[in-house]
């Protein structure tokens, strides 16, 4: 578990972060933020396949409660009584009536992409957040949902994504960083979302859940 400080120190106070991930797209997310705080990773140690609900939306809150519960044990086992806001998120991928998750083999990924372009229906990412102060436990949650459409991928791209390697660890395959495939995909929606921490859903809730400190200043993003 590492420590970083955002680039930018704005001149009001809040509260510091602690971020419920090993996932290093939303790690390299929230610091494109500058929030202005200090921010903490901890890796929550739970089998999200055990929470299962079958309205999607439901179902990514449920986890990412079940993340926020893990990282508030954390803490009571460091004896931290400090007051953080905790930010966890979970997200899938929901294509047709198949909800999708990191892909089990590199046969997987290939069907996945097939399946995409083969499709008039997007593939949306639908994510859960959730916001918890690890003083009080009061928790404010929201779902984001972009969209995602796809042309036919060709094989041989679809070969050479696989072999990079990052889109095994990504819901669904997707990887909309990845140059080789920015032709064939249009987003419709928060292309953060798709990296797992949707930025206007998330800056809400964090501000949400600072209306009873009215002497802390507010979140606010500032892009490089």
């Amino acid at each position: 578990k590492k420590s970083k400080k955002s680039n930018i120190m704005k001149e009001n106070n809040t509260l510091p972060i602690i971020l419920g991930s090993t996932s290093k797209y939303r790690r390299a997310e929230i610091e494109s933020w500058k929030l202005g705080t200090s921010i903490d990773y901890y890796a929550p140690d739970i089998d999200e396949k055990a929470i299962r609900d079958p309205i999607v939306e439901k179902m990514v809150i449920k986890i990412a409660h079940g993340k926020a519960d893990a990282i508030l044990e954390q803490l009571k086992e460091k004896e931290d009584t400090k007051e953080y806001l905790i930010i966890t998120a979970d997200q899938v991928i929901r294509f047709g009536k198949e909800v999708r998750e990191k892909p089990e083999s590199k046969e997987e990924a290939k069907s996945f992409y097939r399946s995409y372009g083969e499709s008039s229906d997007p593939a949306e990412c639908v994510s859960g957040v959730v916001i918890t102060n690890s003083k009080t436990n009061k928790r404010v949650e929201g779902n984001d949902i972009t969209k995602l459409f796809f042309d036919v991928v060709p094989d041989d791209i679809i070969d050479k994504v696989i072999e990079k390697g990052d889109c095994m660890w990504c819901c669904g395959a997707i990887t909309v960083e990845n140059p080789l495939l920015k032709p064939y995909i249009k987003i419709d929606g928060d292309l953060s979302s798709v990296f797992g921490l949707p930025r206007v859903c998330t800056t809400k809730l964090l501000n949400q859940s600072l209306k009873d400190h009215q002497k802390l200043g507010q979140f606010e993003v500032i892009r490089s």
